[in-house]
């Protein structure tokens, strides 16, 4: 998120500078500006987004995990077949989340909560 705001007042900076230092190139230098700086509004939008989406997923793979948890003290052996497979899903998306959050190109998007998180056993 903070990535997306530094990006944002660079691409500005740099189209000011460039349209301030250029006469001829102004309306050119102007729209350049606009379109980087709406490129970079954008970006941050969808960056929070993305966010907002993971840090919802982790919750739901904490209420996934305790629902998981409760279910086999109450009955053991009763659907056991959907419990393994909400248990392999939500390992699923632990995985990848977990991997995307070690990229250096979306971990900034990724939560760090992700990888405090365990696989459901």
């Amino acid at each position: 998120m903070i990535q997306g705001i530094w990006i944002l007042v660079v691409f500005a900076v740099v189209a000011l500078v460039v349209a301030r230092r250029s006469r001829v190139w102004e309306e050119i230098a102007m729209t350049a500006f606009l379109l980087l700086f709406g490129f970079a509004l954008l970006s941050s939008i969808v960056a929070a987004a993305v966010h907002c989406d993971f840090a919802s997923e982790v919750e739901e793979f904490k209420a996934t995990k305790h629902t998981i948890i409760v279910q086999r003290k109450r009955a053991p052996d009763c659907g056991r077949l959907t419990m393994v497979y909400e248990i392999i899903r939500a390992n699923n998306w632990l995985a990848v989340a977990q991997d995307w959050n070690a990229g250096w190109w979306l971990g900034p998007l990724v939560p760090d909560e992700v990888d405090d998180l365990e696989p459901i056993r």
